[in-house]
């Protein structure tokens, strides 16, 4: 069992949990979530904000720390035979 509280999610949020949050980097294919859609993983404490800078402008960035992250991967590696995440 998780210490951490994972129900419930939306395809989207156990998507930042797979790629361990999301940066400017990652732009390019996977697009910035929306706050709304952060909330629950920060209010959990699955996620970290972060502002950056880029280009001049300020970005929210968000960070899913590595404890919580290989505690997804679990959760995620005991559910591929039956299907549930």
């Amino acid at each position: 069992m998780s210490d951490y509280n994972f129900s419930g999610l939306t395809y989207r949020q156990r998507e930042i949990l797979s790629f361990q949050g999301w940066s400017v980097s990652m732009a390019g294919f996977l697009p910035q979530p929306r706050p709304s859609t952060m909330r629950k993983l920060i209010d959990r404490g699955l996620a970290v904000e972060h502002e950056t800078k880029f280009h001049g402008l300020k970005v929210l960035e968000y960070e899913v720390p590595t404890p919580v992250h290989m505690a997804w991967c679990k959760i995620c590696a005991d559910s591929v035979d039956t299907g549930k995440v």
